[in-house]
């Protein structure tokens, strides 16, 4: 039985968030049928009432190829975890979590890689938390800081971006709070949804200020209208962009009009049937409502997609010797119809004449 808004304001009434969470859900799946009660459920979620993470969006670990046989079971780092507030450049304080890998006896100490990972819209950090962790398990310094409402103006946008270079400055620095465990060679910044357009104005302003970023990853990304001049002059970095199909979530494939104008050659993988919100790793309840249910399959696919590309660009440690590459993981992918892959190749020279410019 479809729940009705009385039922659903009855179960807010007694406090029963997980029951209204299950209802909630059971409308999400169909939220055509009852346009009165889901209105009232996103009011809630929306105002940041209900902020529990769906039950069926758990956390998605890395598939299997890159887990050893049974007999070798793998050796991953342990990870330490600190949750804290820091005043950045902006003079606000922001709440961050910082995944640290810890070698077992006798493992590599470092320098890692450091990931700076931000959220998107309407989200916390600790909406890539399962993909923090997953790279720190492998030997990643993670950080996933909580970024302004992007609804508030370019003034706060840039506020958010400005304070991820000072938060990487600060991890790269002198006065690292992790010395000697940040290599300041290998920075990359990734972001999903509105988190993609904070990343994109971070490569131009680290370039500009010389502040160290050598990837960039863009997961799905809604890109501001100001970006549009000002990515044509990124210079040439490691980029990979990794999407969804179009919908309204992602303003159809925007990242992509974006990412055109770039010029020079990035990695493209869009999953065939993924929606928004499974770039997030784990997802809300909230977003599965808006822009579609997330599936743990869709999750996983990014997350190996993540970990393989950044473990490739920065030659990290493989924890298998038969984890695929990048390369052959995405072309596996496309050999079996779960993604379209296009390597190393400006977006501009086969958009044009892809079905996904008739999308856009």
């Amino acid at each position: 039985m479809i729940p009705t808004s009385t039922e659903l304001q009855d179960l807010w009434a007694k406090n029963d968030t997980l029951r209204l969470l299950a209802r909630a859900q059971e409308l999400c799946f169909k939220r055509t049928q009852s346009r009165a009660a889901l209105a009232l459920v996103l009011s809630l979620l929306l105002a940041g009432s209900v902020s529990v993470t769906s039950s069926l969006a758990g956390r998605a670990k890395l598939a299997s190829s890159e887990t050893p046989a049974a007999t070798a079971p793998i050796q991953l780092y342990s990870v330490k975890i600190q949750r804290r507030k820091r005043k950045a450049a902006s003079g606000l304080i922001r709440d961050y979590t910082l995944y640290i890998p810890e070698p077992k006896d006798g493992g590599n100490q470092g320098p890692y890689p450091l990931v700076v990972l931000i959220h998107g819209f309407l989200m916390t950090g600790a909406q890539q938390s399962a993909n923090a962790m997953n790279l720190a398990e492998r030997g990643f310094v993670v950080l996933t800081p909580n970024v302004t409402k992007v609804l508030l103006g370019d003034d706060t946008r840039m506020k958010n971006v400005h304070d991820v270079l000072d938060h990487i400055s600060w991890l790269t620095g002198k006065d690292s709070p992790l010395p000697g465990k940040v290599d300041p060679n290998r920075v990359a910044v990734g972001g999903n949804s509105s988190g993609g357009a904070v990343i994109l104005e971070v490569a131009v302003e680290a370039q500009r200020t010389n502040v160290p970023l050598a990837a960039l990853v863009d997961l799905d990304g809604v890109i501001w209208d100001r970006s549009f001049d000002r990515v044509p002059t990124i210079k040439p970095v490691k980029i990979l962009s990794l999407r969804c199909e179009p919908s309204i979530c992602n303003e159809h494939a925007r990242q992509l009009r974006v990412l055109q104008q770039l010029r020079f050659p990035i990695d493209d993988v869009k999953v065939i049937g993924a929606h928004h919100c499974d770039v997030e790793n784990p997802t809300t309840l909230r977003c599965s409502c808006v822009c579609g249910t997330s599936r743990d399959k869709y999750r996983r696919i990014f997350a190996q997609l993540l970990y393989t590309w950044l473990r490739d660009t920065f030659n990290t440690e493989k924890f298998s010797k038969d984890a695929p590459s990048f390369n052959q993981l995405a072309q596996e992918l496309q050999d079996n119809h779960k993604a379209i892959a296009r390597l190393n190749q400006p977006v501009g020279t086969w958009l044009s004449s892809s079905s996904e410019n008739k999308t856009r």
